[in-house]
């Protein structure tokens, strides 16, 4: 059986780069107090691939990530520890698992290959994720399914309005505010994770 509970090692945090919404930045900004262009950074599409909508800025046109320190660690990562455990990002949330889609709609969680034998909090022997592992994650990929969805109508309003004219700073605030809307219809429809 698959199981997993997280150990806090850090691994992760210096592994990968972490794409975010406007809701996954909201909730770092609303929980735990920090100003969302300390810890936002956009990751060039030259450099970067993701599934997640680009962004076209001033500057460069990319995916909106959280920052790394120069060796690698997330800019919340301190002592190997999440200092924004409780309210930190849905796709931080998923591993080192991953769900899969088609057609919008969630098909499978699987194990994320690259974590087997590097995250310590993985218990893997090639069977089935547990019952309830895979359950919550479900429950997570859905609600996440339509953050992406929100963030990506954002991103899209944002390019309308701007088209592709406005500094970073700019987009992180229009963001934040787009967010804190997105955010209370979530909380009203019973589909916010803090």
């Amino acid at each position: 059986m698959v199981k997993f509970k997280c150990t806090l090692c850090g691994v992760c945090c210096s592994q990968y780069w972490v794409p975010v919404t406007h809701l996954d930045a909201w909730r770092i900004v609303n929980y735990g107090g920090y100003d969302a262009r300390d810890f936002l950074v956009l990751y060039k599409s030259s450099s970067y691939k993701s599934t997640f909508p680009k962004v076209l800025l001033w500057e460069d046109e990319g995916y909106l990530g959280l920052k790394r320190f120069t060796d690698g660690f997330c800019v919340f990562n301190r002592n190997k520890i999440c200092t924004v455990h409780q309210f930190k990002p849905l796709t931080c949330r998923f591993y080192p698992f991953i769900y899969v889609t088609s057609n919008g709609r969630i098909t499978g969680i699987e194990v994320n290959k690259n974590a087997v034998k590097v995250c310590p909090g993985l218990i893997y022997d090639n069977n089935s994720i547990d019952v309830e592992t895979r359950s919550s994650l479900i429950q997570l990929a859905e609600i996440r399914i339509v953050e992406r969805n929100l963030y990506a109508r954002a991103v899209k309003e944002w390019s309308s309005e701007y088209c592709g004219r406005g500094l970073f700073k700019e987009f992180v605030d229009f963001l934040v505010e787009k967010a804190e809307v997105d955010a209370k219809t979530l909380i009203r429809r019973g589909l916010w994770i803090k």
